[in-house]
């Protein structure tokens, strides 16, 4: 009866550490899934800056010589406000 207890015992203290191995295992595994995700998200955000840049640049008027002398104001038609 004494063996048989003690079997169980350590049934249990090995059934228990096998659990705690594998939620260990599962939390490591949802951790690099999260950073996954999130460095996939930083690489959506660099990749979008990058086509707005890349469309603000090849849509910018650099010609100086259509530029020269002219303000935001007179480009636009936005005259500040004089207080």
């Amino acid at each position: 009866m004494i063996l048989r207890e003690r079997f169980k015992a350590r049934e249990d203290r090995e059934r228990a550490e096998q659990e705690r191995m594998m939620q260990e295992q599962m939390s490591a595994e949802a951790e690099a899934r999260r950073r996954a995700r999130a460095q996939q998200a930083v690489t959506e955000v660099q990749r979008y800056t990058a086509m707005i840049s890349d469309a603000i640049d090849r849509n910018l008027i650099k010609d100086e010589s259509t530029m020269r002398g002219r303000t935001a104001g007179s480009i636009s038609g936005w005259q500040p406000m004089v207080l």
